[in-house]
């Protein structure tokens, strides 16, 4: 059975149906199935990087995400943020995924500037090395070089907006064999408990993606979260926990074919001596 779920999930993932569903953009936009393209929080570093340059505190984070309760099928993340007064916030992340037969190792690097008192614009670089090993003297490697380009405004107290742009190109191939992303993302604080997020997106040779969340400070300190998405079905739920320099942020998702998958990440915030 395992056998021949990885199977399905390499085809699957090779036609990049699922590529956002393996990755991760953090447990708490996982949760929010991935509709948090116009929320400013560092797990924004991975999905939509213009939004961060609001946060003004040195950050570290760690995530895992295990896909469809396999093993081999984990996600690990490390993350860092530097805001740097006036120059604009630099961020990097390092992200593996994947077994022995198939992994993927993907290092980016983006930069996050304020153009206004209220908007902002981010470019990210990333670079990703996919290895296929079906024997020891059989190794297949390809090499993928891509952008993230995000604008990001804040229309009142309540209402965010944001869009952004991904593109990877195989360098392996030829010019015809890239991936694009294109997306537009609104969150919405209608009271000071509660935010409401969707985004929508179009990928290269995929249908128009929706996808909507919900959370909720049910505590002072925990925040309760669901979301949905299209293309394919994917439910999600989880909670965050807040404490003073640590954030922690668990989700689980079901998607329509392949199943259940579990997220955790945590964040430390470090006192920024940058901005003082």
């Amino acid at each position: 059975m395992k056998v021949y779920k990885l199977l399905l999930i390499y085809f699957i993932f090779s036609n990049s149906l699922l590529a956002q569903t393996l990755t991760s953009n953090g447990a708490r936009a996982e949760a929010l199935a991935n509709s948090t393209g116009a929320s400013i929080n560092f797990w924004n570093i991975k999905h939509n990087p213009s939004t961060v340059v609001f946060l003004d505190e040195i950050s570290f984070g760690i995530d895992i995400k295990n896909n469809f309760m396999i093993k081999e099928l984990t996600t690990a993340t490390l993350a860092f943020m530097l805001p740097v007064n006036k120059l604009g916030t630099f961020s990097f992340y390092y992200q593996h995924y994947g077994y022995s037969g198939f992994n993927q190792n993907k290092l980016a690097i983006s930069y996050s500037k304020k153009i206004s008192k209220f908007s902002s614009a981010s470019i990210q670089i990333n670079d990703n090395i996919q290895t296929i090993t079906s024997s020891e003297e059989s190794k297949y490697t390809e090499h993928l070089i891509g952008f993230n380009i995000g604008l990001f405004t804040k229309l009142n107290d309540y209402i965010n907006l944001a869009s952004y742009y991904n593109f990877e190109k195989n360098i392996n191939l030829d010019n015809e064999n890239s991936k694009q992303e294109l997306a537009l993302a609104l969150s919405w604080l209608p009271i000071s408990e509660l935010n409401i997020f969707s985004e929508i997106s179009l990928k290269t040779n995929s249908n128009l993606s929706l996808r909507g969340g919900v959370e909720y400070k049910i505590l002072n300190k925990i925040i309760a979260r669901i979301g949905i998405s299209s293309e394919p079905l994917n439910l999600s739920l989880g909670i965050g926990i807040l404490f003073k320099n640590i954030i922690i942020d668990i989700s689980a998702t079901h998607n329509q074919y392949l199943g259940t998958g579990s997220n955790f990440s945590g964040n430390y915030i470090f006192r920024n001596t940058f901005n003082n």
